[in-house]
């Protein structure tokens, strides 16, 4: 039995640190492949949420006086594939909030402007998720996109 050169040994010790670099890049490439297809789906579950709210919103201000769910414009079916999405997609922090703001609006106690409140902190979470960490907007900036009057002094006690 012969003995293995330094050459040799450089060599295996050469295919053994290449095997583990490409296996290591190999992990590393379906880990990013794996983030990007969540990342996917969260942004398509939160599209499929704020479509949700915008046919609440604009059924709410189209009978500002006798709401009636009857005249939504989605069915059941959709409220409920939203309500599985977001649970099964969304991130713990944005589940959270949405749950919070899905309890505040059954509350009796509930006022438009709290609501809201919670609605611009939940589009300022799903933003960062799907990208916009950077972002300085307040929940009330978010929020005056849609609602023209937030800005008035008389909603700053709930957005301090």
């Amino acid at each position: 039995m012969g003995t293995i050169s330094s050459d040799q040994s450089l060599q295996i010790i050469s295919i053994i640190v290449s095997g583990l670099f490409v296996g290591w890049q190999i992990r590393s490439a379906k880990k990013r492949e794996i983030d990007f297809k969540i990342h996917q789906q969260r942004k398509e579950q939160y599209t499929k949420l704020i479509n949700l709210l915008i046919s609440i919103f604009t059924a709410a201000k189209n009978s500002k006086e006798d709401f009636d769910p009857e005249k939504l414009s989605f069915s059941q079916d959709d409220w409920f594939n939203v309500q599985i999405g977001m649970s099964m997609y969304a991130s713990e922090e944005v589940l959270k909030a949405y749950i919070n703001l899905l309890k505040t609006s059954t509350e009796n106690r509930a006022t438009p402007i709290i609501i809201n409140r919670e609605l611009g902190d939940l589009i300022l979470m799903m933003r960062k998720e799907v990208g916009f960490d950077d972002s300085n907007l307040s929940s009330r900036q978010v929020l005056s996109t849609f609602i023209t009057d937030i800005h008035l002094p008389k909603y700053d006690e709930y957005f301090e």
